[in-house]
C-alpha cells in the first residue's frame, strides 16, 4: 500500500521514511512467495456445527457489497474472508463493529483460530453461541 500511494507518511517530502519502510517490510519476508511459510491447524468440529458454520460464511460472502469510498483508516485490521462455494467467493472488511454481521463473522472466525490453537479462553461452547448468533443475525 506504501509502494501504490494508497497509505502515505505524511511530512516525507523526499519520500526517505516511505523507502526506509518498504525496504524493512520487504526484507521480512521471502521474494519468492512460493517460500512463504504459511502457518495453520486443524481442529475436530461437529459435522453439525461444521455445516451451520459452513453456511453462515457463504451467507455472508453471498452478502458482499463494494464501499462507494475507500473505507479505510490509519489504524485497525483489514479481515479477508473466502471459500469455494459455486466458484471462489471472498470479501473483506475493515475493523468492523462487534455489533454488526460483520463484527459477528470476524469473532467466530477468531473462536475458531483460538480453538485451533487451544487458546484457553476458546471453546466449543462459545463457537456455538457466535454461530447461533450470525444465523439471528442473517434471518
Amino acid at each position: 500500500m506504501l509502494k501504490n500511494g494508497s497509505v502515505r507518511i505524511l511530512d516525507d517530502p523526499n519520500q526517505k521514511a516511505k523507502k526506509k519502510e518498504v525496504a524493512r517490510l520487504e526484507a521480512s519476508v521471502p521474494s519468492d512467495p512460493n517460500n512463504l511459510k504459511v502457518a495453520y491447524c486443524e481442529t475436530n468440529v461437529s459435522d453439525v456445527l461444521g455445516g451451520r458454520i459452513v453456511k453462515v460464511w457463504r451467507n455472508m460472502l453471498m452478502r458482499t457489497r463494494y464501499p462507494q469510498k475507500n473505507m479505510n483508516g490509519a489504524d485497525g485490521v483489514t479481515f479477508h474472508f473466502s471459500m469455494s462455494a459455486f466458484g471462489p467467493l471472498s470479501g473483506q472488511v475493515w475493523s468492523p463493529d462487534r455489533n454488526s454481521n460483520t463484527g459477528t463473522l470476524v469473532a467466530l472466525a477468531n473462536e475458531m483460530y483460538g480453538i485451533c490453537t487451544k487458546r484457553k479462553d476458546a471453546s466449543m461452547g462459545n463457537l456455538e453461541k457466535l454461530t447461533a448468533e450470525l444465523e439471528h443475525r442473517l434471518k
